[in-house]
């Protein structure tokens, strides 16, 4: 099914500010069009459906994020922050000039929005901020709230600013001036609202090596104070850090139904083999014995490795806790050389289930993969799992349109969904214009929504689980 939205291509032409659209006849709502300095990256739900959007920008040489809100119609809600826009920069004299994740804290009605940028010392470093803002949109300070401020405490920043709403993150604990601290960060909440951010930082002389290196680290914060949850870890920091191999480059994180938590990406010996890793911690920080490779004691190390040999690029970029009550666990990336999109499946003790596909996975044509940076973190293609069944819809870019795939649990293309051959293919712009995706999740309404954005404007798109076809608003 190929559709082509003709009066959203001229409309493009004619928007000179804000959209206030519902979403059309087409399932689509131009959302904004923001200036040249300014864009889009995530998006997340309310507990009312409405969205809430992460951007960054350039104001007068100053960077910064922020959010913008829009209501479950796609309707821009002018009544947040300052018309519908809040933000935030200069936190400690540092700007944000990266955009991370946004999510809901405190019980869905808190937008929490990742920042982070350059950190100039005697080296140089990463320097990772989280912004929590308030259901108006204003920053959660003690300027702007009575109780709870976020992060509202003096040795959160260096200069002084105690009135907090935004936090500091240092997850590796032994900076010196020529580390940098949490490269491709992101972060996650646990069942009780607490933050999880984990990315990868370079270290020189880590553990003894001679020249540098890379780890993953973990970090957990309160979910309501932004403060180090010091419980986290063995050494009371609220820190964990792990190395895989040499190079250890974290791309993607879960939360298993008994808080277990499950990190994977791509690691590179000093020889220059590559091996997908997955591992699994316990809700207290401590890889968990009973996953991972067998010890000889019968143990197990925690971790998974696995390596197709040679130089080729071996990468878990997903991960997606079964909906079963087995624990098993799926896994999106690249594995056995083939150079292919894959779809990965083990047991809840992380050994390969053979019943699934070929040797655990099944492999895809159909699928580009583009790779960000050197740590080959990231597959461009947008992943969501169905709540409650083990189907994932894959959203990519192809031929300048939008695509959506349905996977079902045995790893098959779901031929019901779309118009017979599994996919559904939305041209937003018109032909030879490119549409790009962002971001894609399942609202609470029970329909996937992808948001992307179409020359100088964004919009969200809205389609059924089942068949495909586009929501237009009531």
């Amino acid at each position: 099914m190929k559709i082509f939205i003709t009066c959203l291509f001229i409309q493009l032409f004619f928007i000179t500010g804000l959209s206030h659209a519902e979403f059309n006849d087409s399932g689509v709502a131009l959302i904004e069009d923001l200036s040249a300095n300014s864009y889009v990256q995530y998006f997340t739900e309310d507990i009312h459906g409405n969205y809430l959007v992460s951007y960054g920008s350039k104001i007068s040489g100053d960077d910064f994020i922020g959010v913008i809100k829009f209501n479950s119609e796609g309707e821009l809600d002018t009544s947040f922050g300052l018309s519908g826009f809040s933000g935030v920069s200069d936190h400690c004299g540092d700007d944000m000039a990266e955009l991370g994740h946004i999510l809901m804290t405190n019980n869905g009605t808190r937008p929490l929005v990742m920042g982070f940028g350059p950190y100039f010392l005697p080296g140089y470093r990463h320097q990772v901020f989280l912004a929590q803002f308030l259901e108006n949109g204003l920053i959660n300070n003690l300027a702007n709230t009575t109780s709870h401020a976020f992060a509202a405490f003096p040795e959160n920043c260096s200069s002084g600013g105690i009135n907090g709403g935004v936090a500091k993150v240092d997850a590796y604990q032994e900076m010196s001036d020529t580390n940098e601290n949490l490269v491709d960060a992101n972060f996650m909440l646990d069942a009780d609202g607490n933050i999880l951010v984990f990315g990868m930082s370079k270290v020189y002389g880590y553990r003894g090596l001679y020249r540098e290196s890379y780890i993953l680290t973990i970090s957990k914060l309160d979910g309501t104070l932004g403060a180090a949850d010091t419980s986290f870890g063995a050494d009371g920091t609220g820190h964990v850090e792990l190395q895989v191999r040499t190079w250890t480059y974290p791309s993607s994180i879960a939360l298993q139904s008994d808080g277990k938590i499950l990190v994977g990406g791509s690691a590179i010996n000093r020889s220059g083999g590559y091996y997908y890793f997955i591992a699994r911690l316990t809700a207290e920080g401590i890889l968990d014995e009973s996953f991972g490779e067998l010890n000889p004691d019968g143990s197990r190390t925690g971790i998974i490795e696995k390596s197709s040999g040679g130089s080729s690029n071996d990468i878990i970029s997903h991960l997606f806790p079964s909906s079963g009550s087995d624990g098993s666990l799926y896994a999106f990336g690249v594995h056995d050389g083939v150079g292919k999109f894959t779809l990965f499946k083990f047991k809840e003790n992380g050994s390969v289930d053979h019943s699934f596909g070929v040797n655990g996975m099944v492999h895809y044509d159909d699928f580009s993969m583009e790779y960000s940076g050197r740590s080959f973190k990231s597959i461009n293609n947008h992943i969501v799992k169905h709540p409650a069944t083990d189907s994932f819809y894959i959203i990519n870019e192809a031929d300048d349109d939008v695509v959506v795939t349905k996977i079902d649990s045995d790893g098959s293309i779901d031929s019901l969904f779309g118009e017979g051959l599994g996919k559904v293919v939305v041209d937003i712009s018109g032909d030879e214009k490119e549409d790009e995706v962002d971001d894609a999740l399942i609202n609470k309404d029970g329909y996937l929504v992808i948001l992307g954005e179409v020359e100088d404007a964004h919009y969200l798109l809205r389609l059924n689980l089942t068949t495909g076809a586009v929501v237009s608003s009531e």
